[in-house]
């Protein structure tokens, strides 16, 4: 047990953290637990991905975080500021996760519609094209006639 967890360790140590940069920071907060430096820096930089990820998701389907309410206990929308990045509040991301879901579920829904849209169109030219062939057939074999 011992050695599998060595290796796992070494795994995550030396090439989890390049392949999957958020699996090694769930990984570093379960398993690093005594080191409270390592963790707290963990939790700043996944919630600094998650708000970019998310901040990124609200682009593509036309949101904002301004769209968002701000709340009077709450506060302002930005917890951490670094260098060129600020993290979002828990409440306001979970805010903006929320909006961000339903839009992309209101965009997929609308896809489809069109794509069912487009299925009754070509159905309806299909239809109109055989019944002109089938009255040219007719008009054809009364002609010979």
């Amino acid at each position: 047990m011992k050695l599998w967890r060595s290796i796992q360790d070494r795994y995550w140590q030396h090439i989890g953290k390049r392949i999957n940069r958020k699996a090694y920071l769930h990984y570093v907060i379960k398993r690093w637990y005594f080191d409270d430096d390592a963790v707290a820096e963990a939790r700043v930089d996944l919630r600094l991905m998650d708000t970019k990820e998310w901040l990124k998701r609200a682009e593509q389907v036309r949101l904002h975080i301004h769209d968002i309410p701000i709340e009077k206990t709450v506060g302002d929308y930005w917890q951490d500021r670094f260098d060129d990045y600020a993290t979002l509040k828990d409440y306001y991301l979970r805010q903006l996760q929320q909006n961000v879901e339903a839009a992309e579920d209101e965009r997929t829904k609308r896809k489809a519609a069109v794509v069912d849209l487009r299925l009754k169109y070509l159905t309806a030219v299909g239809a109109v094209v055989a019944a002109i062939a089938g009255i040219i057939n007719l008009y054809m074999m009364l002609k010979k006639k």
